[in-house]
């Protein structure tokens, strides 16, 4: 493994000094100052909040040097009189942003962990606008300049060398502008940073909470940390193998193409009342084929939109209906089940030519699909992680890569990072590469959903397949992350691990509480 240095306990170091003055919060451990969060959080909040930051190595692996890194963390307070401890809570991405999301969600992940305990979350390295950005363009007009929408390898006979050209201008553009940044924005650095923030708060251990990329950071923590582990909670798993030692990370399409065809199961078993494609001369595997025929035709004929269903953005203007926009949206749909009825009445307007109810579709999901494809720090993060004994090079490699991954789903295509990560000349001063086969001082619970589009049940099973004495629960349905649909079963099972140290039985799973359609 790349360096491991001795953990850092944050009691030695100094910590950085609040600009804001404010109301003091909880006992912060070794004396994490608490105050108010200002009012662009608090007019978000679902619940009391307070805001901190701290300060922490920038460089786990030259620690004395004296460069340090200012971490903004932010507390959702338990209504209980006094709090069992707390859980640190991160929320994907790679890199996504800690604040906001805590603040705007606090109340939900409150309730389903028991309510028993603060919840801290915090902006992860290169996210944070005030603090070590991971930034790769000096403005916003190089920005737009070297900004694509999304597009498919398949999309064209041009694209596939398109997208390994403008691969190569992001990695230079951040190796230039963002190199020092880059080195010390990996996975193993943020896990060192979620240890210093159990240190600060004066806990014993680490109560975790991690979701999607948050699951490669909570095995990375485990793997690392394995005997302060208190509890950790592991949803929407991705495979840390994959993750870190694949040049794509194969398990995230497996179940794609297969959610989707539940997805029209349900649609024609709640009939034509609820689901606008489950007309009475249709079948599910004549709609399933209808769709993917029209991916095909949109290769080479986009369908123009009138000038009234033209969506304008700050980033971009789709004129037209193509190939990359729709398959895009239907993967990202599958993301969120409560816009699958809006799906399927989108999906109907493609197929009957009324463009009106595609832009419903479109407009209510969201302009995610035709936005920008991924965040700078989310790239800065993920090629920091990756092995460089995965990097490719040429077209001939990546093609085959590309011509792999079609083979596996119709519907999910390989993320830009493919085309960032094997050209990225920034190296990581610390990656974690051991086999993730650990105990932890106490057991892992693991969760996920039978048809989730990015992270499949199945890895679920082959993380914990290192993680001694973790188990699995599936929350049977749809959607990322366990909790996008509903399930009182869940929720229990959650606040029992949580507030008893309760483990599900294996195999356990739990149904969704509200129907699809």
């Amino acid at each position: 493994m790349i360096s491991r240095p001795a953990f850092v306990p944050l009691a030695v170091l100094a910590a950085a000094q609040l600009s804001a003055a404010g109301h003091h919060g909880r006992d912060g451990g070794y004396g994490i100052d608490w105050i108010s969060c200002g009012p662009d959080l608090e007019e978000v909040a679902t619940g009391p909040i307070q805001c901190a930051n701290i300060s922490v190595p920038l460089d786990y692996t030259d620690a004395d040097n004296g460069k340090t890194h200012t971490l903004e963390l932010i507390k959702f307070l338990s209504k209980a009189e006094t709090p069992l401890g707390n859980i640190i809570i991160n929320f994907g991405g790679p890199g996504a942003e800690g604040l906001v999301n805590l603040a705007t969600s606090g109340a939900i992940y409150s309730n389903k962990t028991g309510g028993a305990h603060d919840l801290i979350s915090f902006n992860p390295r290169g996210t944070s606008k005030a603090f070590l950005e991971f930034s790769c363009y000096t403005s916003a007009e190089d920005r737009a300049l070297g900004t694509d929408k999304l597009e498919y390898a398949e999309s064209s006979d041009a694209s596939l060398g398109r997208l390994w050209a403008n691969g190569k201008v992001l990695a230079d553009a951040c190796a230039a502008n963002v190199k020092e940044v880059g080195e010390v924005v990996g996975t193993s650095f943020t896990a060192r940073d979620v240890m210093q923030i159990v240190e600060a708060l004066g806990d014993k251990d680490l109560n975790y909470f991690g979701m999607s990329y948050g699951t490669a950071l909570g095995s990375t923590i485990a793997a690392m940390f394995p005997d302060r582990i208190n509890s950790m909670v592991l949803d929407g798993v991705l495979n840390p193998h994959e993750y870190y030692n694949e040049v794509w990370d194969w398990e995230t399409m497996i179940d794609v193409d297969a959610a989707f065809t539940a997805f029209l199961e349900e649609c024609f078993a709640a009939g034509p009342d609820r689901c606008a494609l489950a007309k009475d001369d249709a079948t599910v595997e004549s709609i399933e084929k209808a769709v993917y025929d029209l991916l095909e035709t949109l290769k080479t004929e986009p369908i123009p939109l009138p000038q009234n269903l033209v969506m304008h953005n700050q980033t971009f203007t789709p004129k037209t209906v193509d190939h990359a926009g729709v398959r895009g949206l239907i993967h990202l749909t599958l993301y969120h089940p409560g816009n699958f009825p809006l799906m399927a009445v989108g999906l109907d307007g493609l197929l009957t030519g009324n463009l009106a109810s595609y832009a419903l579709w479109r407009d209510g999901e969201g302009s995610r699909a035709s936005g920008v494809v991924q965040s700078e720090s989310q790239l800065g993060i993920r090629c920091a992680d990756k092995n460089p004994a995965t990097r490719i090079s040429g077209l001939d490699e990546i093609a085959a890569v590309v011509e792999k991954a079609a083979g596996i789903s119709t519907i999910a295509g390989v993320g830009s990072y493919l085309y960032n990560c094997p050209q990225w000349s920034i190296e990581s001063k610390e990656r974690y590469d051991g086999d993730f086969r650990v105990k932890t001082k106490n057991p892992v619970l693991l969760i996920s959903s039978t048809y989730d589009p990015v992270t499949p049940l199945i890895s679920a099973f082959n993380a914990s397949s290192g993680l001694e004495g973790s188990v699995v629960l599936e929350r049977k349905g749809f959607g990322h992350l366990a909790m996008a649909q509903q399930s009182e079963c869940l929720d229990e099972a959650l606040t029992a691990y949580y507030t008893e140290g309760t483990m599900p039985e294996e195999g356990t799973k739990c149904d969704f509480d509200k129907p699809l359609f």
